[in-house]
């Protein structure tokens, strides 16, 4: 219809911080005329994207991974355990046992029978229904990711680099295409699910063709002077630079609290210590893990609780209580990391895509203490632009006084500092991220509403192939 609005959805899975990147995307796409719709699981991050004024629909009855990870011990402990595949195995088992998976993608779609956009920005998780919305309604659909995701030669997926392999002669690819398999095995269910829309299963290759095809691009989340793009990847692929919301923002949303404030004032930078959601024991264990952390390093420190709740209460009475009471202080609240991290002396972090940016653009030493998946990837780019250290143990696996060595080598190294604090000013210096994101979404929205993006031609299957070429059957 000439002259119609663009309409953009966006197809959002994960905890709070999962969610807050995509917020300026939003935001910016509205201010340029576009009228975004977000998909989103959990109550809490539905109201964390209205708090935006981000048009938001919530997915009935359906908890998000911070939820599932509550009510779920048995989840937990596997995620503590760092294997991303039997904890991407449990969770599907979760949700299959609960019909989440039938309730979620018939919900996605429905959504889109509804809302017709003319193009779906998804997370990458989502991958399997956004093609089933493009092949339903033959529209865009483009992947919007904060972590390298698209198949390559130069590296393993990422889910594998905890495991250091990594292939010569251009064999990754293969592990990328049994990865991709693997993370979207088709079940009957899910088969049934296709079925029932009218469309044939899916197969390996559908997904592999979303990676390189020009008609739907990608939107990457980070900044190349963090990680650099391999050679391989095609100009559809776009590193736009990390999307961030202001520290004026984030204190607004996240509100420090003025005990906070008046701990920060007191004495010396402190060390931040924080793992979201990737906990690597008990709260009562982490509790004494942080503290022992922070005594043995002889810091003062801001220990993020996260949904645990993990506090020096649980620590019996004693040094390590006694050390916390008067050098600590936990949060049992989300911190705004633009404003915190500045604060600080160095960040002790899971490495999650989210919290890694927000340290080094703040020019202090980051610490990796990995659990799965980019984490790992995230700790080795720190090793290699030497802002800090990266370790290749898994958290649960970490001594507390190898963290503690860390935290004294990395704010007493001169290196180290200066390398922090030059790589934080000029990624501070960068083009926002948001707004490259939100000038390829633009383009390609408008394109599906005037019609043009219909015109384009589909590459053809030989020539997306080709970047397959080194794949074996056997991965099919």
């Amino acid at each position: 219809m000439p002259n119609e609005q663009p309409r953009l959805a966006l197809m959002v899975f994960g905890t709070r911080g999962d969610h807050q990147p995509y917020v300026p995307v939003c935001r910016e796409l509205s201010e340029r005329g576009i009228k975004v719709q977000a998909w989103v699981l959990g109550e809490k991050n539905v109201a964390f994207m209205k708090s935006f004024g981000i048009e938001t629909v919530p997915a009935p009855d359906i908890p998000d991974l911070e939820e599932m990870l509550k009510s779920n011990p048995d989840l937990r402990e596997i995620m503590a355990d760092g294997s991303v595949f039997t904890f991407l195995k449990a969770v599907g088992k979760f949700m299959t046992e609960h019909n989440y998976t039938m309730i979620m993608h018939e919900w996605f779609m429905k959504q889109a029978a509804q809302f017709r956009p003319h193009s779906v920005a998804y997370h990458p998780l989502l991958i399997s229904t956004a093609y089933a919305i493009y092949e339903k309604y033959k529209i865009p659909v483009c992947q919007a990711c904060l972590f390298p995701r698209a198949p390559t030669r130069e590296w393993a997926p990422l889910y594998l680099t905890s495991t250091g392999v990594n292939l010569p002669f251009g064999w990754n690819l293969s592990l990328h295409r049994f990865i991709l398999n693997a993370t979207n095995k088709q079940t009957p269910e899910t088969i049934k699910i296709r079925s029932d829309d009218g469309l044939p299963p899916l197969t390996v290759d559908d997904l592999w063709d979303l990676f390189f095809d020009p008609r739907m691009p990608t939107v990457c989340g980070w900044s190349s002077l963090v990680a650099p793009p391999p050679a391989d990847w095609p100009a559809s692929i776009n590193l736009c630079g990390y999307w961030i919301l202001s520290s004026d923002e984030q204190v607004k949303a996240f509100k420090p609290s003025g005990e906070l404030e008046r701990f920060l004032k007191a004495g010396s930078a402190p060390a931040y210590l924080g793992w979201g959601s990737m906990l690597p024991a008990s709260p009562e264990k982490t509790a004494r893990f942080a503290v022992e952390v922070a005594k043995g390093a002889g810091v003062r420190a801001v220990v993020l609780g996260g949904w645990a709740n993990i506090s020096s209460d649980s620590l019996p009475a004693g040094e390590l209580q006694t050390y916390a009471k008067e050098n600590m202080f936990f949060s049992s609240e989300a911190l705004p990391h633009e404003w915190l991290f500045p604060q600080c002396s160095c960040c002790v972090h899971h490495g999650g895509a989210g919290t890694t940016g927000a340290v080094l653009r703040s020019g202090v030493p980051s610490i990796i203490t990995p659990v799965m998946t980019d984490q790992f990837y995230w700790a080795t780019r720190i090793n290699s632009l030497k802002v800090g250290e990266g370790f290749c143990t898994q958290l649960n696996k970490i001594n507390p006084a190898a963290l503690s060595a860390a935290i004294k080598e990395c704010t007493s190294n001169a290196e180290i500092k200066k390398n922090a604090k030059d790589l934080g000013e000029k990624l501070r210096k960068e083009k926002p991220g948001h707004l490259l994101a939100a000038d390829v979404l633009e383009e390609n929205c408008k394109d599906s509403a005037d019609g043009t993006w219909a015109t384009l031609v589909a590459p053809s299957k030989t020539s997306l192939s080709l970047f397959a070429c080194c794949t074996s059957p056997a991965f099919s």
